[in-house]
């Protein structure tokens, strides 16, 4: 299977039990979204799947193969991680931030070449950016570089894209762009896998939801037959109601 897996995965620290009997299967060209209220573990499960984490029981499955057998610079080349935001060290342009996307492809002591670089711009060009090549990365808007993020993941080459939280950092219009173009990524066979604490950016934009509670999935399948006002009032602990919207034919959330 060309995607991720998990089955009974469970993982905590000594003092405390983190994910307990994880199980689930997301397949590239999908936009998988989690949810769940701050501390319940989609961090630690973003990082178990990149293979930050070590000591986890079950297994984990990157494209068919388990995440074990793979040796750190391998598994680069499977799954590309976008954080929330970055602030580089020095002042680097977006190109040179972007062209750092290669390195997994490079060998010991190569440098970046003009296949490389024909990669950067090809990627820049597909979120919008390849205008601001030159630019500071430290310089552009917060819109501007959470896709020069995403761009720096598509010029590592993966199809597996795990995102924590792209949009939070960002204006109502940015964040919009940045949830089409990652729906759009979906459409052309990535596999999208990102936190969210925004229940309409999964009723808008997700294939498939997945919430956490307590250290288990307690909801898996098509946002809109599986997610209702009593689980999203549970997670988030406030009075939701949903609407629907036949012009748009999607679920709208309110909170009370």
């Amino acid at each position: 299977m060309l995607g991720v897996c998990m089955s009974e995965v469970r993982f905590g620290y000594t003092d405390r039990k983190i994910l307990d009997s994880i199980s689930f299967r997301a397949e590239q060209g999908k936009l998988l979204c989690v949810l769940g209220r701050n501390g319940v573990g989609k961090t630690t499960l973003f990082q178990l799947l990149l293979g930050s984490l070590k000591g986890y029981e079950g297994r984990i499955e990157v494209n068919g193969k388990s995440l074990e057998e793979y040796e750190e610079k391998e598994l680069a080349k499977q799954i590309a991680y976008i954080p929330q935001s970055y602030h580089p060290a020095y002042n680097y342009t977006v190109q040179d931030m972007v062209l750092m996307g290669v390195t997994p492809s490079l060998g010991m002591f190569e440098m970046p070449g003009k296949k490389h670089v024909q990669r950067v711009e090809e990627a820049l060009e597909s979120v919008g950016l390849l205008h601001l090549r030159h630019q500071n990365f430290c310089h552009i808007s917060s819109g501007e570089k959470q896709m020069a993020l995403i761009a720096r993941a598509i010029a590592q080459n993966t199809r597996i894209l795990v995102m924590d939280e792209p949009s939070s950092n960002l204006d109502f219009g940015n964040g919009v762009r940045v949830m089409k173009l990652c729906q759009k990524l979906a459409h052309q066979g990535y596999l999208i896998i990102q936190s969210t604490h925004n229940p309409q950016h999964v009723f808008s934009y997700a294939d498939e939801v997945l919430v956490l509670e307590d250290g288990k999935i307690s909801v898996q399948g098509e946002p809109a037959k599986c997610l209702d006002e009593e689980i999203l009032s549970r997670i988030y602990q406030i009075p939701t109601r949903l609407f629907c919207c036949s012009e748009f034919q999607q679920k709208i959330c309110v909170a009370l």
